[in-house]
């Protein structure tokens, strides 16, 4: 990992290093790797490459950031996304409640596969919301399906 991050962001080294430890810690068997700071057409490329697939950390400065940082990963043509909520929200208790019915209104970018994940990190550990967060039948059910999973990180 080491001789990509001299070609990584110089900006963004850092989060983007403490963000793979952390997802790595949580997820051992995830294949990560970070991508080298390329501008194309004046914007910056995704940071990481997660089991084959683009990913772009966002650091999301509220619990409503949610649909901001999945516009702007699927511009970046993203299939995963990574809301680093340590960034801007580290001194504050997360609002699993506001974060799961954020992430649900997500329930089309899942169902058609745009995006096939979204790691929220908080506190230093990480949880995936994904396709299987979504089987309710309706989105009060879903809103609970994704907040169980981030209560894992809440406490």
């Amino acid at each position: 990992m080491s001789d990509l991050l001299d070609l990584a962001d110089k900006t963004e080294v850092e989060a983007n290093t403490r963000v793979a430890k952390v997802l790595l810690d949580s997820f051992p068997d995830m294949k990560m790797r970070i991508l080298p700071h390329i501008l194309k057409d004046k914007k910056p490329n995704p940071e990481y490459e997660i089991n084959g697939l683009v990913a772009d950390r966002k650091g999301i400065e509220s619990e409503n950031g949610v649909s901001s940082g999945f516009s702007k990963g699927i511009k970046q043509s993203c299939r995963i996304i990574v809301l680093d909520l340590d960034v801007h929200m580290s001194g504050q208790p997360l609002r699993d409640k506001i974060l799961s019915k954020n992430l649900s209104f997500r329930y089309a970018d899942f169902k058609n596969d745009t995006i096939v994940g979204c790691y929220v990190i908080y506190h230093g550990k990480s949880v995936l919301i994904d396709k299987s967060h979504f089987s309710a039948k309706d989105r009060w059910g879903n809103q609970e399906l994704i907040r169980k999973e981030l209560k894992k990180i809440a406490e």
